[in-house]
């Protein structure tokens, strides 16, 4: 008790109250930047706009596709299939006669045998 009566009436100041004048102004400090950030806005921000839309209802994948339609898909798949099979086998063919025929070609040097078209 003695000892604040000293340092009040002879301004003098301990250590703790220190630290707390200099915590007090910085509060302060800190709450009169924000008073002023609050009262006085630099940027006014726009709203978002809102488009109306009509809300579309979440798909959980196909769970029934009418009859008609899946024939008509498996159809199409079928088809596809077939195409690709058919121009596989075609591509195979060729390859084996241009083989078959450079094969043949090797022998007929080989032996010596004339193409019965330039003989003609």
């Amino acid at each position: 008790m003695i000892k604040e009566l000293l340092y009040k009436w002879f301004g003098l100041s301990c250590r703790s109250c220190e630290i707390l004048e200099r915590e007090l102004d910085r509060v302060n400090r800190e709450k009169e930047i924000l008073l002023n950030r609050l009262l006085e806005p630099k940027e006014v921000k726009s709203a978002p706009v809102i488009t109306e839309e009509t809300p579309k209802p979440i798909s959980l994948g196909r769970r029934h596709i009418p009859a008609i339609v899946r024939q008509q898909m498996m159809e199409q798949n079928d088809r596809r299939t077939l195409e690709l099979m058919q121009k596989h086998k075609k591509e195979l063919t060729e390859s084996k006669n241009i083989e078959v025929t450079k094969e043949v070609e090797e022998l007929e040097k080989e032996l010596g045998v004339e193409d019965a078209s330039k003989v003609g």
